[in-house]
């Protein structure tokens, strides 16, 4: 019993429902699924990852997925109204937790362009969305990290789509900032 009671001390501290202590893990032990479905964190990061767009539970802190990864229009870095609602959404939830000792923040662009201006670009939206947390948030600017990673080429099914402003709309899923949160291990 003491060996099941390890395996699981995230959910088990959450204590959010019963149901939620009995959970079966992903394959990579990143998260786990209660027996009502949620989808509970099994680790102290809060990222974008198999649980999709639906909320995730992480040492008492609820975040929708949807909330973590933040999109820009084409060939822009500038943040739009409904994306910084997203980042506010996040930054209250942290600053009332108390339990965030990580921030990375990983910029993204979609295929159309230069391999080197995409770079540019995907630091550009990465900055950009730094720089709005540090100026909103009472977060500690030394935890948080930035990084353009460039191209994200992600299948969406636009492979066979040769007429530009289709091809821009198709691809708008990869133009991204994705937050990966570190949290504090409960105690």
């Amino acid at each position: 019993m003491k060996k099941a009671l390890l395996l699981i001390p995230l959910i088990l501290s959450l204590n959010a429902q019963a149901d939620d202590t009995k959970a079966v893990r992903s394959s990579n032990e990143n998260f786990a699924r209660s027996s009502n479905g949620n989808c509970v964190r099994s680790g102290a990061v809060i990222c974008h990852d198999e649980c999709g767009d639906e909320k995730v539970h992480a040492h008492g802190i609820v975040i929708d997925h949807k909330n973590l990864v933040i999109h820009f229009k084409f060939d822009k870095s500038n943040l739009e109204a409904a994306e910084t609602a997203k980042l506010d959404h996040v930054i209250e939830k942290v600053n009332k937790s108390g339990k965030l000792i990580r921030v990375d923040i990983a910029g993204y662009t979609d295929k159309i362009g230069t391999a080197k201006y995409n770079n540019v670009l995907s630091t550009k939206r990465a900055i950009a969305v730094q720089k709005y947390i540090q100026s909103h948030s009472s977060i500690d600017s030394g935890i948080v990290s930035s990084e353009g990673r460039g191209i994200l080429d992600r299948d969406l099914g636009c492979k066979e789509i040769t007429q530009r402003d289709a091809l821009i709309s198709c691809l708008s899923e990869n133009r991204i900032v994705r937050l990966s949160l570190e949290l504090k291990h409960a105690e």
